[in-house]
This record gives structure tokens, C-alpha cells and sequence, in this order.
């Protein structure tokens, strides 16, 4: 059984997506306007080209799972974990303060969460690895939990 679903962005990650990449073009014709050395003019541009990259990769970022593995990926960062390694599944909350985008918590255990909107999650407790925890802000958190749950038989 092979599934995959792109990761909902709640409104912080949707102006990231949307807004900010045309803050950034704006920001960067002011900035083109005045005055400045030319390799100031040209760090600008590869910064701005990196951000926006980076913000995109929202866009991109994607949950999934086949007869093996969950996978996560987030622009070109991938993740997965074998069925094998899989302790158990719930369904978790997010808060506001876990931030956006790919990130790794050390307490707790190790955990590394890609977040794109702040609410519930799949939570998945592995049985080795450098990550005990792995967060996915799916879609539909219970029914992709109960989803892993009928694949992997964990209750």
C-alpha cells in the first residue's frame, strides 16, 4: 500500500509561501536603487535566492508511506522511518513555540518534527535511532495514524 499527501500550511506557512517571497523582491528593488558597491548588490541576490528557496520548500513538503517506510520530505531534506522501528503512533498537539519548518527538539527525547502548521501531528516513537520522535503535521492526523496502525498492526 503506497500513500502520499502534501502537508497542509496553516496561515503563518502560507504567507511564508506567498507573501514573504514578494516582501523579499520588493526589499530587493529598493535596495537595487540606491547607491551600493556591486558585491553588495550580489550577496543580496544569492541571500534573497536562498530564502526564497527555502520558503518554497513548503510548498513541496510531503508525508507518505509505503509497505516498508513513513516518509517525510520537506524540499529536498528526506526522512524515513522503517516499520520495523516503529514503537507506537498517536496523535499529538503542536504548539505555537515548536516554530515552522524542519525542526529538531532535545528534550523529550531527540525529536525531529516537520511542521508546517501549528495543531495536531502524527507522532511516531521509534525504537532506535538518533530520533526517538518523529512529528508530521499531516492533513488528517487521526486517520494517517490509524493508517500506519493497520499497516505496522501497532495498537
Amino acid at each position: 500500500m503506497n500513500y502520499t499527501e502534501r502537508a497542509p500550511l496553516g496561515v503563518l506557512g502560507k504567507a511564508m509561501v506567498f507573501v514573504f517571497p514578494i516582501l523579499i523582491l520588493v526589499i530587493n528593488f529598493l535596495f537595487w536603487s540606491l547607491p551600493v558597491p556591486f558585491e553588495a548588490r550580489l550577496i543580496q541576490a544569492i541571500v534573497s535566492i536562498i530564502v526564497i528557496l527555502a520558503l518554497t520548500a513548503f510548498w513541496f513538503t510531503s508525508f507518505g508511506f509505503s509497505s516498508k517506510e513513513v516518509t517525510a520530505s520537506f524540499g529536498p531534506i528526506k526522512y524515513s522511518v522503517s516499520f520495523k522501528d516503529i514503537e507506537s503512533v498517536q496523535v499529538v498537539s503542536v504548539p505555537w513555540y515548536f516554530g515552522l519548518g524542519v525542526r529538531m527538539y532535545f528534550w523529550k527525547g531527540n525529536t525531529i518534527g516537520f511542521i508546517t502548521r501549528h495543531n495536531k501531528a502524527v507522532e511516531l516513537k521509534k525504537k532506535t535511532g538518533f530520533f526517538k520522535r518523529v512529528l508530521l503535521t499531516t492533513r488528517d492526523p487521526e486517520d494517517f495514524a490509524e493508517k500506519i496502525k493497520k499497516t505496522t498492526k501497532h495498537k
